[in-house]
């Protein structure tokens, strides 16, 4: 049973303009009228939840009519109330009539219901913005300017003071510590599996890469800023695609920097390798969003080849390119491998004068010499593991033993001695690659030199 009268149905009937109706049918209207009055008047009460009152509101009862498509017409609200209460108020009062009390005194019914509404206010809305395109921030009045950002400083002021007190315990630490202390390792752990620090992020690059711009010849700071873009690219709950162009230059600089230490013989090349290692990890990780990754990171490790620059350098592109893969190392390096070993066997060979020169008259070879013979034998060392891992990834795919290839190996040292031409590789029936012949598509330049240099190579002895 509704409660609701018939009277008043009649009666609401009556002030739209409808006719009077029967009672049967005012008898089935009520429940339908009394249950969406139920429904708009719940509604409003979860408006008022939502804001934290205790109170149901015009604004409350508005909002449920605006939820249900109906149109808001159930009085004034805060504002406009508080709009016509100022301009009754400012008004004459006492101007006939029935009365009622105001702030400065009796205002009259006829000027109330004369007063004209004020204005609506506008409806909040929503548009749709670019945040960023391809990772760069759009000059357009919805994002925040990027020189109040670049002017922030390095410490992250806008954020909660916990990320704040984070960052700078993180930043002192690593500026601070050595490898093996308790504390770095503590935020090396911090930075590899806590999934909170994506905003931190921005200012971790930034640190990263001013502080390795400024300290290349500060060799544990450098390792320990290296780990921990290590610790940052492995944490599964951040993202640092976007920051690649900050925290990518920085790594390059330890790879292919021709100076990474005070002096020339410390272990500068452990620090190399560590940052191609990085370098190939973010490639593999981030390949599939930024598509021509690997392409810019080859062709920094391929300029690094060039005859112009120092041996330092030419070993950190050797790390890189056989960081990044046996495909690299197929298609970019083994082209480069007579170029690259012209070049290490005339140092080799000023090093054998050196000391031809120095046993003649008893002096001693000078520290440029005894450098480059160092950088020679990490680059020989370098392009060794390269080729012999590729010489064992081919071995993998294909059917060859080792001993076939040994064979096949000195057979085209031979033939390459006595200017005679090599054999082809025999087949079998169905047109594929022979037990008994070298692996398909390996270079010719490979098979001899991977011959002459794994006996003398400690770490590929297994090869042979």
């Amino acid at each position: 049973m509704s409660s609701l009268s018939e009277t008043w149905l009649q009666e609401v009937a009556k002030r739209n303009g409808l006719p009077p109706l029967r009672p049967a049918v005012a008898k089935a209207v009520l429940p339908v009228v009394e249950m969406q009055l139920r429904k708009i008047v719940q509604q409003g009460y979860k408006f008022t939840r939502r804001g934290k009152s205790s109170k149901l509101t015009v604004d409350d009862v508005n909002q449920a009519l605006e939820l249900y498509k109906l149109e808001p017409i159930y009085g004034l609200a805060g504002d406009q109330r508080r709009a016509l209460s100022t301009s009754l108020s400012s008004s004459s009062s006492g101007v006939g009539g029935v009365g009622a009390l105001g702030d400065n005194g009796v205002v009259s019914l006829v000027q109330l219901a004369r007063a004209p509404l004020p204005k609506l206010p506008l409806l909040p809305e929503l548009s749709l913005h670019w945040l960023a395109v391809e990772g760069v921030q759009p000059l357009i009045p919805e994002n925040p300017s990027q020189t109040v950002a670049a002017d922030a400083g390095d410490s992250p002021s806008s954020l909660p003071r916990e990320l704040q007190q984070f960052y700078m315990r993180v930043t002192g630490v690593l500026l601070a510590a050595e490898g093996g202390d308790r504390p770095l390792k503590a935020v090396l752990t911090a930075l590899r599996e806590d999934s909170g620090l994506q905003d931190l992020v921005p200012y971790f690059s930034k640190f990263i890469y001013h502080h390795v711009k400024a300290n290349t010849r500060a060799l544990p700071l450098l390792r320990t800023l290296i780990s921990a873009v290590q610790a940052l690219l492995s944490n599964p709950g951040i993202r640092i695609e976007f920051h690649l162009q900050q925290l990518l230059p920085a790594i390059f600089t330890a790879i292919v920097s021709a100076k990474l230490s005070s002096s020339p013989y410390e272990d500068h090349w452990s620090l190399r390798e560590q940052a191609a290692a990085v370098v190939a990890a973010a490639c593999v990780k981030y390949s599939s969003l930024i598509p021509d990754l690997q392409a810019r990171v080859c062709r920094t490790y391929l300029d690094s080849l060039h005859p112009d620059r120092s041996l330092a350098t030419l070993c950190g592109g050797l790390l890189g390119l056989s960081a990044l893969g046996q495909s690299v190392v197929r298609s970019l390096l083994l082209p480069h491998v007579d170029s690259i070993g012209d070049r290490l066997e005339l140092v080799l060979q000023r090093r054998v004068a050196s000391h031809s020169a120095a046993g003649a008259d008893g002096g001693v070879s000078s520290e440029k010499v005894n450098v480059d013979n160092i950088s020679a034998e990490m680059c020989l060392s370098a392009l060794a593991h390269a080729l012999g891992s590729y010489l064992a990834y081919s071995i993998r795919l294909g059917t060859t033993p080792l001993s076939s290839v040994s064979e096949a190996a000195s057979a085209s040292a031979s033939a390459g001695a006595a200017g005679a031409p090599s054999k082809k590789p025999k087949t079998d029936g169905s047109g594929g690659v022979g037990r008994r012949s070298v692996v398909a598509g390996l270079e010719e330049v490979l098979v001899p030199y991977y011959a002459s240099t794994a006996p003398s190579a400690a770490h590929l002895r297994l090869f042979v």
